[in-house]
């Protein structure tokens, strides 16, 4: 499995996206969960409130309030490869709040925990620009 990008940038509006390829096609489906880890002092990290609600709901999360942090908020995202496909892509929407902030991002690991398609965890990040 590898990823085309690990590091993607996306302005409030649009979505932060990665795109994952297979070698070979999957026989039957393949499935992987991706977990929001902390950043350290990377960048400020993306909240609860930098996600739409319809998204967060969808996802089986009632949004907090107060925000909390993405590593914080209990959310996980996936990927899944259909029968005889090589390649998925992971979407997180950004909502246009408007208001001024400094980059944020979000640090995301997806660990293979012994599967041979994933031998080494894969560290990806999703960062969003300043804007004033």
């Amino acid at each position: 499995l590898t990823v085309d990008a690990r590091v993607v940038t996306a302005v409030e509006g649009t979505s932060l996206e990665w795109t994952f390829r297979l070698s070979e096609p999957v026989a039957s489906s393949g499935f992987w969960f991706i977990h929001p880890v902390g950043a350290g002092d990377r960048f400020a990290e993306l909240d609860s409130n930098d996600l739409p609600r319809w998204f967060l709901e969808s996802v089986g999360i009632t949004p907090p309030d107060p925000a909390v942090p993405l590593s914080e908020l209990g959310i996980f995202f996936s990927i899944e490869f259909a029968p005889g496909t090589r390649e998925t892509t992971l979407t997180i929407p950004i909502d246009p709040d408007g208001a001024p902030e400094p980059r944020e991002g979000v640090a995301l690991r997806l660990q293979g925990f012994g599967d041979p398609v994933i031998p080494r965890p894969i560290n990806l990040t999703g960062l969003v620009p300043a804007h004033r």
